[in-house]
């Protein structure tokens, strides 16, 4: 029993300490222009975490794409976030509430931000990069020029073929790639793309372990065919 409670406390305390570090109250990034973006509708763009968080410290920044094509916000904006595992929400071509990420978007995301010099890349490769987004998330219905070379040196890369990489990508394999819903002040609504690193997995991972462990624990308290008090 010691070794259930102290399982069931580590899990507990696991999942909220997650929580902690992520306020829902009033987290906001300020968005801005990528270097060398070549004014194309969609990114490169740069987040910049107002606090703390796990997004990084305040004042930290991160490179971004846009999930949906019809979804607009204000560069120099701060919009208020909420990271979403499960996909884009309330918008986009392609619909869905919510609208999961593929696993093709993650990838091409994951491996740009594993670039050193991703900030330094020329604004024809970070439209490309864009354009293959969008197709791989139904947004767009042609890559586009820059896009198409985007994906098919991501399909020759992975060895996968077109069909695989729109599919929805599972929590497991999605490179810790989320979507981030913003909100402006006056609801105008944006999805973009951010990566925290075993956050949803971790919160989802300690919440199951604690909630078997607590259901455990009662039931090794209560005798035989009693009932819990409902609290």
């Amino acid at each position: 029993m010691k070794l259930l409670r102290s399982t069931g406390l580590a899990a507990l305390a696991l999942a909220f300490s997650t929580l902690a570090t992520n306020s829902v109250f009033a987290d906001t990034v300020t968005m801005t222009s990528a270097p060398n973006r070549n004014n194309y509708g969609g990114g490169a763009f740069i987040a910049t975490v107002n606090q703390s968080g796990q997004l990084g410290p305040a004042g930290s920044s991160f490179a971004t794409f846009c999930i949906e094509e019809n979804e607009f916000f204000s560069l120099g904006g701060t919009y208020t976030y909420t990271i979403n595992p499960a996909g884009a929400v309330a918008g986009g071509v392609s619909g869905g509430n919510p609208d999961p990420i593929s696993f093709g978007t993650a990838y091409l995301y994951s491996q740009y931000l594993d670039d050193p010099n991703h900030l330094t890349l020329t604004g024809d490769k970070q439209q490309g990069i864009q354009e293959a987004i969008w197709y791989l998330e139904g947004e767009a219905t042609t890559t586009g020029t820059f896009g198409g070379a985007v994906l098919t040196k991501a399909e020759q890369d992975l060895g996968l073929t077109e069909a695989d990489m729109i599919a929805p990508c599972a929590l497991s394999n999605c490179y810790g790639v989320v979507a981030l819903n913003l909100t402006a002040s006056d609801g105008n609504h944006q999805d973009m793309l951010g990566r925290v690193p075993e956050a949803g997995a971790t919160l989802l991972l300690g919440m199951s372990l604690a909630g078997l462990a607590w259901v455990a624990y009662r039931k090794k308290l209560l005798p035989s065919g009693a009932r819990p008090l409902s609290v």
